[in-house]
């Protein structure tokens, strides 16, 4: 069983390994867009030292490491590869395959994962070296951080398939998708650092899951959350993870029941 996950893991590298040209276009286009967010964050602080007790920067090195797991770590296709397999009738196909389906759907996303690994590599390497970024704030900060990387992919994922799975009753994602990704770059903090945000907004953010995808990954590296409060923080979404795998496990087989294919 564990080799059939392999295999799929493996396609999905194949798959992103074969358009190179894309990828170079990819990295070009973050760097960019990593510019546009330094040049904002310069004209915000108007050339003070900090802002709000975080330095510049700091603001630039959130910013940027933001931008790259949004683009890279934090990005999925599990979405419309749900609902194009439910619109196209192939879900029926997947469920007697001889592995189980929302397992093989993590081992894609594993593939597309470390497939974006150079990309976000390389990124983060130019950037360090043209933006003056720092590294993190000590080797405890650099090590936890990527483990909470890698919870904050587990998150994403699952949410993407929540999300994903709404397909067995709508057949359309487009208003979902829209709204989805602009409620989740706000409360991950992808868009804006919660520590710019009213002190009631911060309190809201501290009770969903989405701040582990972006914020608290991003906030321990730069040192903005250290010692017993980073362990609550990994904590907290590994119990994020739990509540939200038991959701999926419940949505999925009340999607089964509800199967409704178009096509095929």
């Amino acid at each position: 069983m564990l080799h059939c996950y392999l295999k799929l893991m493996q396609a999905e590298l194949r798959m992103v390994f074969a358009y190179r040209i894309a990828s170079i276009v990819w990295i070009v286009g973050m760097l960019l867009r990593i510019y546009f967010l330094l040049v904002f964050w310069i004209a915000v602080y108007e050339g003070n030292k900090t802002y709000n007790g975080i330095t510049l920067t700091a603001m630039i090195t959130y910013s940027t490491l933001s931008m790259i797991q949004l683009n890279c770590i934090t990005y999925s296709d599990i979405r419309q590869s749900l609902l194009d397999r439910v619109r196209e009738g192939n879900i029926i196909i997947d469920l007697f395959r001889p592995y189980k389906f929302l397992y093989a759907m993590f081992a894609r996303a594993i593939g597309g994962l470390i497939s974006t690994i150079p990309i976000a590599g390389a990124t983060l390497v130019i950037a360090i070296l043209f933006k003056g970024m720092q590294l993190p704030s000590s080797p405890e900060a650099g090590f936890v951080y990527l483990i909470s990387l890698l919870l904050g992919f587990v998150l994403n994922f699952l949410i993407s398939i929540i999300i994903g799975l709404t397909a067995f009753w709508t057949l359309e994602l487009s208003g979902i998708n829209w709204a989805s990704n602009l409620l989740v770059g706000f409360l991950s903090g992808a868009l804006i650092p919660f520590w710019f945000l009213p002190p009631t907004v911060q309190q809201i953010t501290n009770l969903l899951p989405f701040q582990g995808i972006i914020y608290i990954p991003i906030s321990i590296y730069i040192g903005k959350i250290t010692g017993s409060v980073m362990w609550f923080a990994i904590s907290s979404q590994l119990l994020w993870i739990g509540i939200l795998s038991i959701t999926v496990s419940w949505i999925w087989k009340a999607a089964q029941h509800k199967l409704v294919v178009q096509g095929g």
